[in-house]
């Protein structure tokens, strides 16, 4: 339900567009090997592979795609691992859209070549 919100959400806007979903964080890994996008929105809590570890291994095989950790979780802690793993910024789920539109366009203005997606 939450991924079908954010794919209704981020699709509305005309500089945006979502290329790919995962339902656990070895799927998310994967299809950002494969798809190459400018970011990813990255739930802490994924099954199979946690969106913290998921995060290290995207970054880790291409620093050029930017993560956004999202999360139910109120926890600084959580959020401070998050970055430390590599994470561009981290919200929370219950954030405006705008603020998530915002992360995605700062992430991106990080590599000049890249426009979101």
């Amino acid at each position: 339900m939450i991924r079908r919100y954010l794919r209704r959400i981020i699709d509305s806007q005309p500089d945006l567009k979502v290329v790919a979903e995962a339902t656990n964080g070895l799927e998310a890994v994967e299809l950002t090997r494969n798809t190459q996008p400018h970011v990813v929105i990255m739930d802490v809590q994924m099954p199979q592979l946690d969106g913290i570890e998921a995060t290290r291994r995207i970054r880790d095989q291409a620093e050029s795609v930017r993560v956004i950790g999202f999360s139910t979780l109120d926890d600084e802690a959580i959020a401070a691992t998050m970055l430390q793993a590599g994470a561009a910024a981290y919200l929370q789920k219950g954030s405006p859209a705008e603020q998530l539109y915002q992360a995605i366009r700062a992430a991106c203005s990080v590599n000049p070549a890249a426009h979101p997606s």
